[in-house]
């Protein structure tokens, strides 16, 4: 069944597949043009397949994984063959491993298929790209077709507001603002890989018109997400999210301020560093959920917490 990262990555390919050949080193001279990946005859479809047109042409062919896959080895190498056979051309596969568990068990560099007799031998081989140890920096300044593929890199996720930023940088100065609210809604999708569904919204907040996308609004509408349309953290006390779940009583209203405090104080230490005292008092008297979420609207047009709240 396809899995909801699938369409994602497709149609991320599909409008820059350029950016997908360049992104592991495969070098070439010819425009790149995307095919259809379709080899039913055997095995359905592979997931994405481009053309290559060099003065030798050639078909780079891409497996995009997220979980375990004993079969990958065998489904890959399959698709390899086949749409060597059906295009005529020499084939290249990418494995695109998005997250550590599609590496187990351990992803080969081969399909080695030896028959029972011992006569003859099949050996497809392929590129493994394991996402996660991906420096982020080559991705965030490389081409919009593998932009968001940074927001998946253990490098990021010590420092995702701030390459979010970076994200949104990136597509207000090379994209028109109609096609911005698909990059957040991938982006969203994307950050699911490795995140919660409440962090990605929480971390997505007010960026991008997240607010309209129908992925994003999916999410709210379930009942954990009453308290990520109030900047709810993972990681707060089981009573207070209980609280903002059911939206009950005067302790559950306290519960809710209190966990958009503290993911407010989360995000900025990232960007502003360590609240002093003083401000830490501040965001303590603040009662009102919506004053909140304005402040974390505003964390990267400021410079320091003081120049958040407005503090002498």
């Amino acid at each position: 069944m396809p899995l909801k990262f699938d369409a994602t990555i497709k149609d991320l390919v599909k409008e820059h597949p350029t950016d997908w050949v360049q992104v592991v080193g495969l070098t070439h001279t010819g425009r790149v043009m995307i095919k259809s990946a379709d080899v039913s005859v055997v095995s359905g479809d592979a997931d994405s397949v481009a053309l290559v047109d060099d003065p030798a042409p050639w078909i780079c062919h891409w497996e995009f994984v997220a979980g375990p896959d004993p079969e990958l080895p065998a489904k890959a190498g399959a698709n390899n063959v086949l749409l060597t056979r059906r295009f005529g051309i020499g084939v290249q596969s990418v494995l695109v491993l998005l997250r550590r568990k599609a590496d187990s068990p351990r992803v080969p560099n081969a399909w080695d298929v030896r028959p029972a007799t011992g006569r003859g031998r099949t050996l497809v081989q392929w590129i493994v790209w394991r996402v996660w140890q991906s420096p982020a920096e080559p991705l965030l300044s490389g081409g919009l077709g593998t932009l968001l593929l940074a927001l998946l890199t253990d490098d990021a996720q010590q420092q995702l507001p701030h390459v979010i930023a970076r994200v949104r940088q990136r597509l207000e100065q090379e994209l028109p603002e109609a096609e911005r609210k698909d990059y957040w809604s991938r982006a969203f999708v994307l950050l699911g890989l490795r995140n919660t569904e409440q962090k990605a919204a929480t971390l997505l907040q007010g960026v991008g018109n997240m607010e309209e996308s129908t992925t994003y609004q999916a999410i709210l509408r379930r009942g954990e997400a009453i308290g990520i349309q109030k900047g709810e953290a993972i990681g707060i006390q089981k009573g207070e999210a209980i609280g903002i779940q059911k939206g009950e009583a005067i302790g559950e209203v306290r519960g809710a301020l209190q966990g958009e405090r503290r993911m407010l104080v989360r995000l900025g230490e990232n960007r502003l560093g360590s609240p002093s005292p003083q401000v830490m008092a501040a965001l303590d008297d603040i009662a009102d959920g919506s004053r909140l979420e304005a402040l974390g609207a505003r964390l990267f047009e400021v410079e320091t917490w003081e120049d958040l709240l407005a503090l002498p």
